[in-house]
């Protein structure tokens, strides 16, 4: 659901619409004009909506932990790919400085709050 928000978050900014789908070839396929560039064969490690309809509903084969791992890190590695075009941060001549507050000692940072 991740990747199909993701790219569905991407067409809808830079074409100003998306396919009603849960199919993600068919919205890797739409994105591609738009800055999309990721390679396509990554979605074979995401199971299809259907399939993850049947998984929801306990039905089909028990998935290993290490499938699972799979699909979270190629979600991770789609959702990033797809979103990157839409990060676009402009701030003229600003600038932002990051870094402890001063007033934080090292101690106040390890302890639980």
């Amino acid at each position: 659901m991740a990747c199909e928000c993701a790219l569905k978050a991407l067409l809808q900014k830079k074409a100003g619409r998306f396919r009603e789908t849960h199919d993600l070839f068919v919205l890797y396929d739409d994105a591609v004009p738009y800055g999309f560039s990721l390679n396509r064969d990554l979605l074979k490690n995401i199971p299809t909506w259907r399939k993850m309809m049947e998984l929801r509903y306990g039905q089909g084969e028990v998935p290993t932990i290490s499938w699972y791992f799979t699909i979270y890190r190629t979600m991770l590695r789609i959702v990033a790919a797809a979103l990157d075009p839409l990060v676009n941060v402009r701030m003229g001549k600003g600038a932002i400085k990051t870094g402890k507050a001063p007033w934080l000692r090292t101690d106040d940072m390890l302890s639980p709050a």
